[in-house]
Formats: structure tokens, sequence, C-alpha cells
């Protein structure tokens, strides 16, 4: 089976009194492809309410710092949809945020399927460290 990216969202923000952001599944995705949905806020204690017909994947802090100008700990949320409709997929909320981004990536294959029973999580609580969210074959 072979993966590859095929497009990738526009990323979108908000900060301040942020209550949604609304990100976009990118253009030249396809019925069969799987599309990753990436949401960042802060402060890390955010409540990141999952986008209507998206599973969530995995959600990861990656601290505790208390939140203020250019500092704080953030929280990452991962989820996926298989046959994303292009364009905005509304509102994604959430509860405590003073920042929030989100992007869409979608991915293709050559099996023309996606065995998302299979999706594994992995992270590194050491300062500093990355975090990654992978799927198996």
């Amino acid at each position: 089976m072979t993966i590859s990216m095929r497009a990738v969202g526009t990323a979108t923000s908000a900060t301040a009194a942020v209550t949604a952001v609304n990100p976009a599944v990118p253009t030249g995705t396809e019925a069969t492809d799987i599309s990753i949905l990436m949401v960042v806020a802060k402060p890390y204690n955010t409540t990141i309410t999952t986008p209507s017909g998206w599973t969530k994947i995995t959600e990861h802090a990656e601290g505790t710092i208390a939140t203020g100008t250019d500092v704080g700990s953030t929280i990452v949320a991962l989820y996926y949809k298989v046959g994303a409709a292009v364009g905005a997929i509304g509102n994604i909320t959430q509860s405590n945020a003073n920042s929030m981004g989100a992007q869409i990536m979608s991915y293709a294959t050559t099996v023309g399927g996606w065995n998302v029973a299979s999706f594994t999580q992995g992270g590194d609580t050491a300062s500093a460290a990355n975090y990654s969210a992978t799927g198996a074959g």
C-alpha cells in the first residue's frame, strides 16, 4: 500500500476572545481520501469539541504551564474523516482557549480503503519533545 499526501488546506486561527475556528477540507480531496484535522489551542486545559462527522484520533497537552503573553502550554487534538467534502467543515468550538488554530491535510492510498482501527499514538513527556500520531497499514 502506498500513502501519499493529496492536498493541504489553509491554516486558520484566532486569538484573544476566540470562540471557534472553521477550517476547510482542501481543494483536490477525493471521496476515497482520508482527511486529518489538527487543532491546536492554548492553554493546555482547553476543551475542544469534536467536529460533527469527524472521529478523534488523540489529544495531547504538551505541559501544564499557565498561559500568559508568549508563554504557556498548548493542547493538540487530531481527528480523521474518510470522504470529507471539499470546503469549510463548520465551526470547531472550544472552552477556555485564548488562541486556537486548525488545518486539514488529505491523503490518498493505492488500496482503495483505510484501516482506521489501526491508528496508534505515541509521545514523549520530555520537555520540547516531538509528538506523533500514525496509522498502520
